[in-house]
């Protein structure tokens, strides 16, 4: 309040709502349930999301791949594509790549984005296992960013998934 009389009235408030949005948040949840809950939440142009895109150049494999929530044991890998022997991406890879290529990333150097080139020259750690080499025989194949989960062998946890290619 001020010390002087105001030489205009104060005006009342209106009963009418403002015409546009409010840059202020109301105070609570609507009165009034949405008319059909989803099943997940909705993403917003600004969430981040999780990709792989896949480069089938000459007798490599480049992947790219944006990972939202990076990890230090996250890996892409080659599985065959899904089919009714293979349901879900919960077997061995055909070959794979650790995000920091050499092996598990250290503390606070997770990979967000990068790219990934599978050729004849694959780190020794693809030997382990029932790992393959390149050429890849014929047939279609996808690129997946994983984790693990727990120790190897699978479970594996799904980041993003790529487009099916084919090796002829």
């Amino acid at each position: 309040p001020t010390g002087f009389p105001s030489s205009e009235p104060t005006k009342l408030p209106t009963d009418q709502p403002s015409p546009s949005p409010s840059m202020i948040p109301t105070g609570g949840p609507s009165t009034t349930p949405s008319i059909v809950p989803s099943r997940f939440p909705s993403s917003s142009p600004s969430q981040c999301e999780s990709s792989v895109d896949t480069c089938v150049c000459g007798n490599s494999i480049e992947i790219s791949f944006k990972n939202c929530s990076p990890e230090k044991d996250d890996w892409v890998g080659i599985f065959r594509c899904l089919s009714d022997n293979y349901v879900e991406f919960q077997y061995h890879p055909e070959m794979w790549l650790w995000t920091c290529y050499d092996g598990i990333c250290e503390e606070g150097q997770e990979v967000r984005e990068g790219s990934l080139v599978f050729d004849d020259n694959l780190p020794a750690y693809n030997e382990a296992g029932p790992h393959y080499e390149l050429p890849l025989e014929p047939g279609c194949y996808v690129a997946v960013l994983s984790r693990n989960y727990g120790f190897s062998p699978p479970p594996f946890v799904v980041a993003a998934v790529g487009q099916e290619f084919y090796i002829e």
